[in-house]
């Protein structure tokens, strides 16, 4: 079940440059409390407890510092920023797809763009020198030849092929971002990533593990790997995320905002084309 904050952050666009903070708390309150307990709550704290908490997000975890509370924490005035403008559309795209879910990613191309959101964000984690494979682009199919490809493109001896599917784009990995440390290319940081926009994220494993035992000979194994979503989660709950389905790294909303690299201009139309024609109204 949601927290209430994380019910109340999905409510808010950035894109608005005032947000009625009080009406999404009273109607939060309306669809989760009865009438009776309603009276009885001190609604300016719990409006100011959930304001604390989303401050907190935005300015301390996705250094996106741009709310500010007028009239009693009734409104939220969004701050303009325009090296931050591209960063309130990826707020409202993960917003979005955290209530939507995996529903439909793949026809209207959600699924697709939250790969290449996630890793642009990896890949500007690791810094200067990364590099990005995105493993089914342009195929429907996983091939031994691209599989070639991409060990001859991270510099790892090929693995062995006789389980590869008849059929898998990916066959459980999105992206590819690897680092060269130096000339001599051994022993180079290797991120397998998947990215997940389904609500069922926890069923996941990162990685299948062909890619892990078969598909390349990894010079350091096991490989790091990775699993994006579009969530926020808790320390409790990237704990869990981590020691409970074998991720190496979680990317959640948070660190997808903070690592985003806001250069990339066709991505960025990207995501801005796809809000504004299946979120915004």
């Amino acid at each position: 079940m949601d927290s209430p904050i994380d019910v109340i952050e999905n409510r808010i666009s950035l894109l608005d440059s005032i947000i009625v903070f009080e009406d999404i708390i009273d109607e939060y309150l309306s669809e989760t409390y009865t009438d009776e307990e309603i009276q009885e709550m001190d609604i300016l704290s719990f409006r100011k407890r959930q304001l604390d908490s989303l401050q907190y997000r935005f300015a301390e975890l996705y250094n996106l510092n741009v709310l500010s509370p007028q009239n009693g924490f009734s409104i939220l005035q969004v701050k303009d920023n325009v090296d931050l403008n591209i960063k309130k559309y990826i707020h409202r795209f993960l917003s979005y797809k955290s209530v939507t879910g995996g529903s439909n990613a793949n026809a209207d191309g959600s699924a697709e763009l939250f790969e290449d959101i996630s890793a642009n964000a990896v890949k500007n984690f690791l810094g200067d020198g990364s590099k990005v494979i995105m493993v089914g682009e342009g195929r429907s199919n996983l091939t031994i030849e691209r599989l070639n490809e991409i060990s001859n493109l991270i510099v790892e001896k090929p693995g062995v092929y006789h389980n590869l599917p008849g059929r898998a784009k990916d066959d459980g990995v999105d992206f590819i971002v690897y680092k060269p440390l130096d000339i001599r290319n051994t022993g180079n940081l290797i991120i397998l990533g998947q990215a997940c926009v389904g609500k069922h994220f926890e069923e996941k494993k990162v990685i299948h593990q062909r890619w892990q035992d078969e598909y390349i000979t990894f010079a350091i194994k096991p490989p790091t790997t990775l699993l994006s979503v579009v969530y926020f989660l808790e320390s409790d709950k990237l704990r869990s995320v981590h020691s409970e389905f074998g991720n190496s790294i979680v990317f959640d909303r948070g660190r997808i905002l903070k690592f985003y690299d806001i250069s990339d201009d066709l991505l960025n139309t990207r995501i801005i084309d796809f809000v504004i024609a299946n979120i915004n109204d």
